[in-house]
C-alpha cells in the first residue's frame, strides 16, 4: 500500500475546512472566524474562578443576578431535619428530591440569569465565581 504525505493545508482542503479569516474575542456564530486563547478562558466554566462562600451574604426571597460574562455554580447545604430549600433560576423552579437522602445540590446560573432562594433552610451556600 502507498501513502501520500500531506500538509496539514492540504488535509484541510481536502476534509472542506474553512480558513479563518479572522482571529474573535468573544463567542458568536462565525463559521469561518477562530477565537483566541483569551477568549476560549474567558467564557470556560471553572477556569479563572474559585469556590467563595456567601452563605452570610445572602438572604431567602431576595433575587440576585449573575452579572459575569460566563456561567457560575452555586453549591447549597441543608441542614438534615429542616425544610429542603427551593431556587429558582431564570423562572424555573429548582429543589431537593423527596426520595433522596442528600443534604446538597448544585446548580449552574447562565450569564445575565436571576436567581433566588424561594423557601427552606440553607445551612451553606457556596458559589464558583
Amino acid at each position: 500500500t502507498a501513502y501520500k504525505l500531506m500538509t496539514v493545508a492540504q488535509v484541510k482542503t481536502l476534509l472542506g475546512v474553512p480558513a479563518a479569516t479572522q482571529i474573535v474575542q468573544t463567542t458568536g456564530t462565525s463559521t469561518t472566524a477562530a477565537m483566541s486563547q483569551k477568549a476560549v478562558t474567558d467564557v470556560s466554566f471553572g477556569i479563572g474562578q474559585k469556590w467563595v462562600d456567601v452563605t452570610k451574604e445572602r438572604t431567602s426571597g431576595t433575587i440576585y443576578t449573575n452579572t459575569r460574562q460566563k456561567a457560575i455554580e452555586i453549591w447549597l447545604q441543608k441542614p438534615p431535619t429542616a425544610t429542603a430549600p427551593v431556587f429558582v433560576i431564570q423562572g424555573q423552579e429548582f429543589g431537593f428530591s423527596s426520595h433522596t437522602a442528600s443534604y446538597t445540590m448544585s446548580l449552574v446560573v447562565p450569564p445575565g440569569a436571576e436567581y433566588y432562594q424561594k423557601s427552606g433552610t440553607i445551612q451553606a451556600w457556596k458559589e464558583l465565581f
